[in-house]
């Protein structure tokens, strides 16, 4: 369960600041992406343009971006995804576009949290995202629905 059609790679897309102060403390933590590129290996071409998508690919040696998925928590990263013709997922809980912090989530009541976290998957929808999740632990389920949908040959953006 949760792995791509053939290939599952784990890699991470980002901005030149977090491989210096992020990227340390991650790996210290178990978290070991197969490849990490920002815009300076795209000539400080990053989000929207796919490009640093594309590295990824190249690095990898992928051929169908329709076997790709792209995660992402700002409409950036869903604009990436569609221009690179990957299917784009937005996390909504904890992501930049909602704007809050964990704790800040947490204490709202009820009815605001769903709100925000409709607001949120509009936000995404509208531009470009395939699909929403609302953490990443959905993230397994939902490829495997994408890997079904790659089957009755459906493709990003056109499902």
């Amino acid at each position: 369960m949760g792995q791509l059609v053939l290939e599952h790679h784990l890699l991470w897309i980002s901005p030149s600041f977090v491989k210096t102060f992020f990227v340390p403390n991650a790996l210290k933590k178990g978290y070991r992406p197969d490849f990490h590129v920002t815009p300076d290996a795209t000539h400080s071409i990053g989000r929207p343009y796919p490009y640093m998508i594309y590295r990824n690919m190249e690095e990898l040696k992928l051929t169908a971006s329709w076997k790709v998925v792209k995660v992402g928590d700002t409409v950036s990263d869903m604009q990436e995804g569609v221009n690179a013709g990957v299917w784009s997922v937005g996390i909504i809980v904890g992501s930049s576009e909602m704007g809050l912090s964990l704790n800040e989530y947490t204490s709202l009541p009820e009815q605001d949290k769903q709100n925000l976290i409709s607001k949120t998957a509009d936000t995404f929808m509208q531009n470009g995202a395939d699909f929403t999740i609302k953490t990443i632990e959905e993230l397994p389920e939902l490829i495997d629905r994408i890997n079904l949908l790659i089957t009755e040959g459906k493709r990003p953006h056109s499902s």
